[in-house]
């Protein structure tokens, strides 16, 4: 295999910043369009909602909607659990979310862990249970 100084070197680089003692968290909150609570092709980011851990680091989605811990965790040797809850009061508007809050998961080192939160906007009410003329 032959690969570029330029590549060893990046390489190299990215090898000495890299601690495998602890994992990497790294996550998007999306539009759910369909409420299926997958994030499916299509379906874009919230950006500016707040994302909360059980040891109270706080991050912010980006303007498509992702957020990253690094090093969020050094599990023992067996792994260490995690958890993370979205902040309902940064959702926009009229959106409630479609996938479980809080999220969980067993956190492994030297892993990258993914975690999703979808939102959708909530289901309009059927208009015969709010027509007062419609009951008889």
């Amino acid at each position: 295999m032959i690969a570029s100084l330029g590549a060893v070197a990046a390489l190299a680089m990215n090898a000495a910043f890299t601690d495998f003692s602890c994992s990497d968290i790294i996550g998007v909150v999306f539009d759910d369009e369909n409420r299926n609570g997958i994030h499916d092709r299509g379906e874009r980011g919230l950006p500016g909602i707040a994302i909360a851990t059980v040891h109270g680091v706080w991050v912010v989605t980006d303007r498509l909607g992702r957020f990253v811990l690094p090093c969020a965790v050094v599990p023992g040797r067996f792994g260490s659990s995690y958890i993370l809850k979205v902040d309902t009061r940064t959702l926009p508007q009229g959106y409630e979310l479609t996938t479980r809050n809080p999220a969980w998961l067993r956190a492994s080192q030297g892993r990258v862990h993914q975690v999703r939160f979808g939102a959708a906007r909530t289901a309009p009410a059927v208009g015969r249970l709010l027509d007062p003329s419609a009951r008889r």
